[in-house]
């Protein structure tokens, strides 16, 4: 199951914030060491503000085991602020684009492609709801065969980059229902993956 936290119910789900942000602890400071450590054991930046959603995977348990954030390309992000010399021309700004950051899977979840393959149809339900045609993100490079392979429909949007040893690169997914049918029809899933909007109010987290 898939839920999506904004500023418009971040107060019912306290719980999953804090698995949210102590994931991306576990995986951004400790695995992967992009960020410094800090004794909250959490990973918060800047962008983590009013305008942002927040895209998680929920076991049987409620627990968060996947996520990663959504923010508007309008306001200053991470690849207009940090990533632009990456992209091949102007950085898109537009309000019907999000940039996906911090996607993070945690590591006795990883293998099957299961929550990796929800993830994806999560953020094409939602962006398509929202009227958000696209998004960006710094990839790795490695990463871009196995998401055709699942369905989506990318561009590179420059040249790769070596980024902390690894090559990476700047993509544009496309989000809209020929999109969502192929992944939906790849990952044999015929039903939304989204939690019910009309449960947040009684399951609070």
């Amino acid at each position: 199951m898939i839920r999506i936290i904004d500023k418009d119910n971040i107060d019912l789900f306290a719980t999953s914030m804090d698995q949210y942000f102590r994931l991306r602890y576990q995986v951004f400071v400790k695995e992967l060491g992009w960020c410094k450590p800090n004794d909250q054991l959490k990973e918060i930046d800047q962008y983590d503000d009013e305008n942002a959603a927040y895209v998680m995977s929920i076991d049987g348990n409620g627990d968060v085991v996947g996520c990663f954030r959504l923010y508007p390309t309008m306001q200053p992000h991470m690849l207009s602020e940090y990533f632009a010399q990456m992209v091949d021309g102007q950085v898109v700004q537009r309000d019907d684009v999000f940039e996906l950051t911090r996607f993070a899977i945690t590591p006795n979840r990883r293998d099957g492609g299961v929550v990796y393959r929800e993830l994806y149809l999560g953020m094409l339900e939602y962006c398509i709801s929202r009227g958000i045609t696209g998004t960006v993100a710094v990839l790795r490079t490695t990463r871009l065969a196995p998401l055709m392979g699942i369905g989506m429909n990318l561009r590179p949007m420059g040249l790769p980059q070596v980024i902390g040893n690894e090559s990476n690169t700047v993509v544009y997914y496309e989000m809209n229902e020929d999109v969502l049918a192929r992944v939906q029809a790849r990952a044999g899933v015929t039903d939304s993956v989204l939690e019910s909007n009309s449960g947040l109010i009684s399951r609070v987290a």
